[in-house]
């Protein structure tokens, strides 16, 4: 049991947090792996280690605005964003880009169509 918490802790990238709930666990032996892993230091996260991470988090955030922008734009233009559609637009980015997909709706809009109007141009 104690190979099996030992690996989970391992995983843990914020040490601080092995701290704070090591204090409320009974089993000495167990209490004892989580100060253990308090005290060591943290090799994993080293300078570029830590870059590594911050440049994963800007792309997702990066990420995370292209769909944005593409959902606001549905929602300004379209009516409400239900999670069927949502889902949908966001393939459609992922595969495309938020461009074309921002497109495709401006040219449903033009027409008076719906969504899938929009999608029905990237099925061809």
């Amino acid at each position: 049991m104690l190979d099996c918490i030992q690996k989970e802790l391992e995983g843990v990238k914020d040490r601080s947090l092995i701290k704070y709930i090591g204090q409320f666990v009974a089993n000495e032996s167990i209490r004892a792996l989580y100060a253990s892993f308090c005290l060591q230091t943290d090799d994993t996260l080293t300078i570029s280690g830590q870059e590594e991470e911050k440049e994963e988090e800007k792309e997702k955030e990066k990420e995370q605005e292209r769909y944005a922008a593409v959902f606001r734009f549905y929602e300004e233009n379209m009516g409400v964003l239900n999670p069927f559609i949502a889902e949908s637009i966001a393939h459609w980015v992922k595969e495309l880009s938020p461009e074309v997909v921002m497109l495709a709706i401006e040219k449903s809009l033009m027409r008076q169509k719906r969504w899938d109007y929009a999608e029905g141009m990237f099925d061809g």
